[in-house]
């Protein structure tokens, strides 16, 4: 009789023989039996241990990928607990062994070639069909868990969908619960990045992103349908690979939207804007062909010229070079790192330490650095003082009746009164550095008196 085969600690893997046969059960002390058949097993074997039915064929179109995660916890409830798990399917080559590689794939954190590998160094003749292949691919791609909000995840549900329409089972119509909720995209949710959103020409409103677009492989073109084709199907070049095919540009294909929920539920129909209602697409569920010679299903196509795409245009701030600290004491350039205008920032400080924000410098160093700023910024319009700050010195001028001296940068400023003949008296400013200008002065007020 046929006996079950261990593939790791306490998880064992075979057909509906070795599921009923007792003596290998109890040799292998099995404690759960998950069965992935169309008929579970007789109750007079399932009541001696803890049992779990699946419903499965093994058919190319068949979805296993969602019980997944109902598989995986009943396992990691046996081993758990101490027991052992037989997971059987009728041979034991095709749905239990997916569920088996799933679930290394899951548990292990291996890729679908590793598992794969894995199980068939302990049971040589697994086969899983081509579309439990696919989709442990697809478990692959999403990281080894059942994720719902996944791009592909939704591509699967679409697809399967459309096969259902192509076999007729929808003809009148489907239910609105047929329809997953996770294949509807929320326009808001289908941005990525800086994408481009799109708009409907007449009433300006928003109707999805470009992650809400469906993409596909350009295809062999209109002579892919021509029936009357002088090459016959096995004689026509293959394809490209996968990876050297280029994306359609010519049509907008998009996935179910959230505003389409309840407009969508014939086999085909139109596409009209959810405020306006005018019309922007149409939609095919079981499939409809491209201008570039590949077939699209299903199909929810918007007419280019019934919508506006709208470029992403992201706003970039003015930058400015903020002054330095260090600029006062050394005299160097400032640094080319620019910030945002109307950013807060902390004021430059001095750069011997004191903290004393630059606003609080004094005359010299303030005019220093105003002077070494302009000319790092422009160096010909720059002016240079006469003293720099670092050797610039006041010094103190006797004070007397009519005269007080005032400290400044280039040295003393020396204001005297003088007494006029009518009592009044006027304060005239000379600084010994500015002999040019007060004799210019002079003159002028010669002019003016002689006029």
């Amino acid at each position: 009789m046929e006996t079950s085969d261990r593939i790791i600690e306490g998880l064992y893997l075979g057909g509906v023989m070795a599921a009923l046969n007792e003596r290998d059960l109890q040799s292998n002390k099995i404690t759960h039996i998950l069965s992935v058949d169309e008929k579970p097993l007789p109750d007079i074997l399932t009541n001696k241990f803890s049992y779990k039915h699946i419903f499965a064929l093994d058919l190319y179109d068949f979805e296993l990928l969602s019980h997944f995660p109902d598989c995986f916890m009943f396992i990691d409830e046996g081993r758990d607990g101490g027991g052992a798990v037989l997971v059987h399917c009728q041979a034991g080559m095709s749905r239990s062994a997916t569920i088996v590689i799933a679930y290394l794939m899951h548990k292990l954190k291996l890729t679908k070639e590793q598992a794969i590998k894995k199980v068939t160094a302990v049971r040589h003749f697994i086969r899983p069909n081509d579309g439990f292949l696919q989709q442990l691919q697809l478990f692959e791609n999403m990281g080894c868990q059942l994720d719902k909000t996944h791009p592909e995840f939704r591509a699967f549900q679409l697809n399967k969908l459309a096969v259902r329409f192509k076999c007729g089972q929808f003809s009148g119509g489907v239910p609105e619960s047929e329809i997953p909720a996770e294949v509807f995209v929320q326009p808001d949710l289908s941005a990525k990045g800086n994408d481009a959103y799109y708009k409907c020409q007449k009433c300006r409103t928003f109707l999805f992103h470009d992650g809400a677009l469906s993409s596909h492989n350009v295809g062999e073109g209109d002579s892919a349908f021509d029936w009357r084709s002088k090459v016959p199907a096995n004689k026509r070049p293959q394809g490209l690979s996968s990876s050297e095919k280029s994306v359609c540009q010519k049509s907008l294909f998009v996935d179910p939207l959230a505003w389409m929920k309840g407009k969508i539920n014939t086999d085909q129909g139109k596409l009209h804007c959810p405020k306006c209602d005018a019309k922007i697409g149409s939609y095919i569920w079981y499939g409809e062909k491209c201008p570039c010679g590949a077939w699209v299903a299903p199909a929810f196509h918007i007419s280019s010229g019934k919508v506006d795409k709208i470029p992403s245009q992201p706003v970039t701030p003015r930058m400015h070079i903020p002054a330095t600290s260090d600029i006062a004491g050394s005299g160097s350039s400032p640094p080319s790192q620019p910030h945002q205008i109307g950013a807060v920032s902390a004021f430059p400080s001095l750069a011997g330490g004191s903290g004393r924000p630059a606003g609080n410098l004094s005359l010299p160093e303030r005019t220093t650095a105003a002077a070494a700023r302009l000319s790092s910024v422009h160096p010909v319009a720059a002016v240079q003082p006469r003293m720099a700050a670092s050797t610039a010195q006041t010094t103190a001028m006797p004070s007397s009746a009519n005269n007080t001296t005032v400290l400044v940068p280039n040295g003393p400023l020396e204001i005297q009164n003088e007494v006029a003949g009518d009592g009044s008296s006027a304060e005239q400013i000379r600084n010994p550095n500015n002999r040019d200008l007060e004799s210019g002065i002079t003159n002028i007020r010669m002019d003016v008196d002689s006029g």
